[in-house]
């Protein structure tokens, strides 16, 4: 299952972000964004493992929770789904699997 998170781009420099901005923040362009649908595949830039949680999320932990690093350097914070307690890895590729209540849920591309 494929899963899309609306991003926008600078027209004039390629700068990527996940809200639209009133000026580019590297080209100062105004009003230069412009949406587009990013499939957030891409690499484990950081992470870190939650033991300790909200009560909404407490039958989860431990979870990991990792910024993912998209071509364009587009960064996304989310969930990262790791069958059987594997050990996760920086550069790490992974695909976004889903969005549920606003968070976004990653999986290895790799089984």
């Amino acid at each position: 299952m494929s899963q899309h998170i609306p991003a926008y781009h600078c027209t004039h420099c390629g700068r990527q972000s996940l809200v639209p901005q009133g000026y580019c923040s590297q080209c100062r362009s105004a009003h230069s964004y412009e949406a587009f649908d990013h499939d957030m595949e891409g690499t484990v830039f950081s992470y870190t493992i939650i033991y300790v949680s909200d009560e909404k999320f407490q039958a989860d932990v431990p979870y990991v929770l990792a910024i993912i690093e998209c071509p364009g350097g587009l960064r996304v914070l989310g969930r990262l789904y790791q069958p059987h307690n594997r050990p996760v890895a920086i550069g790490q590729r992974v695909k976004l699997h889903t969005v549920e209540n606003g968070v976004a849920i990653f999986h290895n591309t790799i089984s």
